[in-house]
């Protein structure tokens, strides 16, 4: 687990600040060798990852000179690894149904089964759809070509 105290730190100067900083730099100068990359987006308060990538002198700058962004919790747009544990929307979710059966694993399955089953279907083949299409001639000869605009209304 990685000690991330010292971003609560408010001294910038402190010895568990600079320490905490030397630490995050050196987690992400790893990363970055790993994935073959120089630069990467800056944590601090004022970039808040969302300026483009810069270097690893200027990202420690500005974490002495701004401090970290406090909404920047797992770092893993430098070096963090995400712990699945700690993550709900990666974890195993249990369903307790009405009839009492439970499921367990993947909460994907039932829109899949859905997009499968919509998928079987022609966009034709709605069961809703009862109008009638079809022009008929009726006893004067003329085509009738309602097809269902409405009450007593008729395409001219």
């Amino acid at each position: 687990m990685i000690d991330k105290s010292w971003v609560e730190e408010r001294n910038r100067l402190s010895d568990k600040y600079v320490k905490g900083v030397e630490s995050f730099i050196q987690m992400t100068k790893k990363y970055l060798l790993s994935k073959n990359e120089e630069l990467c987006t800056c944590p601090c308060k004022k970039c808040v990852n969302r300026n483009p990538p810069t270097s690893l002198a200027e990202i420690e700058h500005h974490l002495f000179t701004t401090g970290m962004a406090g909404s920047y919790k797992i770092w893993v747009l430098h070096g963090e690894e995400d712990d699945p544990s700690q993550n709900q929307s990666a974890s195993i979710h249990v369903n307790v149904f009405n009839d009492g059966t439970t499921h367990s694993g993947n909460n994907n399955t039932g829109v899949l089964e859905m997009l499968h089953d919509a998928d079987k279907a022609g966009p034709f083949d709605s069961q809703a759809d009862t109008g009638s299409h079809e022009e008929t001639n009726d006893d004067s000869g003329e085509a009738d070509s309602t097809n269902n605009l409405g009450e007593g209304e008729a395409s001219t």
